[in-house]
């Protein structure tokens, strides 16, 4: 006949309770026996002395951006052309920037104020509700 050894398993909570500190003393320990013959603060005067950037790397990005979002002007445009080029851009803003989003339904409705209630505002003055 054959006996079957009756395993215990440890609830996950409480082996993180004994792994946790056994961990930390683990790295504790082996900090204390690692070769202390380097400085930290040369190692760091070092990593902090050598270039991330190139030296004019920075300012060919910023040249680069500004200049893809900078329109180029039209050459050789009369004042009737330079009209035409000053409706179109105006058009283009209107649209696609300060009405962006709107029904066109609303940008044409008539427009009107209605005028509701007055109710008194303070001593020698009235508010009139829109």
């Amino acid at each position: 006949m054959y006996y079957r050894e009756k395993v215990v398993h440890m609830p996950r909570r409480q082996l993180s309770f004994i792994a946790g500190p056994l961990l930390i003393t683990a790295a504790y320990a082996s900090c204390l026996v690692a070769d202390d013959s380097t400085k930290p603060s040369d190692d760091l005067a070092t990593l902090l002395a050598r270039p991330i950037l190139s030296e004019k790397q920075t300012l060919a990005e910023v040249r680069k951006f500004c200049d893809s979002r900078i329109a180029v002007m039209p050459e050789g445009l009369s004042w009737s052309g330079w009209q035409q080029e000053a409706e179109r851009i105006e058009r283009s803003v209107l649209d696609d920037v300060v009405f962006r989003g709107v029904p066109a339904a609303w940008r044409s409705a008539s427009r009107r104020i209605e005028w509701l209630d007055t109710i008194p505002g303070g001593p020698g003055y009235k508010i009139r509700k829109l």
